[in-house]
Parts: C-alpha cells; structure tokens; sequence
C-alpha cells in the first residue's frame, strides 16, 4: 500500500513539474515574411546623412550584440546554452536609443530583435521595430530598410501578424488555394488613424492579428461594423472569412505616443 502510494504521489509530483517547465526551445510562432513579398513606401522621413551615434561602436554596445546573436546561435544550433528569459533579460537591458554603435551593430540589433519577435509573437518586439523606423536619429539606409522589411508582417500558415504601422503591401498564396494581398494605408504617425484592405480572389479564412501600442489606451478596430477588443499591449485578433475589397479601420489616440 505504501508503494501504491508512493509511486502515486511521485508520479503526481512529475506531471505537475513536467505540465510546468517551460520548453527549452519553443517553436516559432510567427515567421518573418520573405522580403520579395512585401512592397513598402516608407513615410518616416530618414536623415540626410548618418548620426553621429552610428559613426563608431562601443566596446560595451559591440559586447552586448554580440551576446543577443549568440542566444540566436544557441537557438538556431539546439544549444542547451539557450536560455529565452536570459535572451529577452539581455535585450530589455539594452538601450538603442542610448547606446553608441555603428551600422553593422544596429542591422544586428534589429536581426536578434525581430527574432525574438517570430520566437514569442511579443508586441514589444514590433513596437520597439516600429519606433526604429520613426526615429529620426538613425540614419536609415536600404540595407537597414530592407531587413526591417521582413517584420513589418510575420505569418503562420493564414495567421498574419501586422507588427509595425508603415504603408506597405503583403501578398502571400492561402493554403486552401487563390491570393491574398493586405494593404496598409495610413499617415503614421502623424495621423492615428489607419485603414487595412484585403483584396482576395477567393472567399479565404484569415486570422489577422493586429499590434496595439502600448501607450494606445483608447484605441479601437473596426471590421465591417464589428468592433474588437483593443488592448494596449496585445495583438487584435480578427478571424474571418474576407471578401475582395474588405477593410479594417485602426483608430489610435496618437496624442498619446511618447515623443522621441
């Protein structure tokens, strides 16, 4: 009886512990978007020449990079030096907008920042990204566009993830047959106010799931007279079947974004 018992409460103990460690290499959520896929018109205004905080990198922010792609690494390679809470605790303690590095660094920042994006689907990750492109202390070239490009959307399967607010266009094939293209047209962030289209040759079934600023309290997404709930922090899920010409309105407080 004190065996029966035993094994009962051991085997109890190892479900409970197993049901809550956390997997050592989670799957990818979202993937980033093949950047042939994504057409862009960028509406930040990019500096003229590059700053002076992109001249030269710092031995310490050189450091600091370096640790982030090495986290990548681990991940990429199954290395059980891979830790996501240390890889997230490295990046949050990182400060680009404080930091001095050079261009090289800055396109390795965005790398492990959009990585961490597809690993957890965290909004931080494609606010921090966005905010990026509206800063008008980094220099922008079209390299650094380019791999910024990749984030504006990731996707999983007919899951799309709209992660930074920039006029642009993704078109992908859906699953079950015919195209889908969503196209972004607004005047961020000057304006807060935002209209997504779907044109379609089908009648697919899409999840969209769109980004709300942290500081957007207030905000609200409107689909064909339906309103969502709008968390800021979170993503918006919209899931439904969508027709040629549907849109989405996203009204956000912009009096409200934080000033660079």
């Amino acid at each position: 009886m004190f065996f029966k018992y035993s094994f009962i409460f051991f085997t109890i103990v190892f479900i409970t512990v197993s049901c809550g460690r956390k997997e050592k290499f989670p799957e990818i959520k979202f993937e980033r978007i093949t950047r042939e896929k994504v057409e862009i018109n960028y509406s930040a205004e990019d500096s003229t020449k590059e700053s002076e905080m992109l001249s030269s990198g710092a031995e310490e922010s050189e450091k600091a990079i370096s640790d982030l792609l090495k986290m990548k690494e681990f991940y990429v390679e199954r290395d059980q030096q891979f830790d996501l809470d240390l890889f997230e605790k490295k990046w949050a303690g990182f400060n680009i907008y404080t930091e001095k590095f050079n261009t090289d660094q800055l396109m390795e920042w965005i790398d492990a920042t959009g990585y961490l994006l597809e690993l957890t689907g965290d909004n931080k990750y494609g606010e921090a990204l966005e905010d990026l492109i509206y800063q008008s202390k980094f220099y922008l070239n079209d390299e650094v566009k380019n791999l910024v490009k990749s984030f504006i959307y990731t996707k999983n399967v007919d899951h799309i993830q709209l992660n930074m607010f920039v006029n642009s266009t993704i078109e992908y094939n859906h699953t079950l047959g015919g195209t889908v293209k969503i196209t972004q047209d607004n005047d961020f962030p000057e304006s807060g106010k935002l209209i997504v289209t779907f044109n379609v040759t089908e009648h697919p079934y899409v999840e969209l799931f769109i980004r709300i600023p942290s500081w957007a309290k207030g905000a609200t997404v409107t689909a064909l007279s339906v309103k969502y709930v709008a968390t800021p922090g979170e993503y918006c899920q919209i899931a439904r079947k969508w027709k040629d010409g549907d849109t989405v309105e996203i009204l956000l407080p912009i009096e409200k974004r934080p000033k660079n």
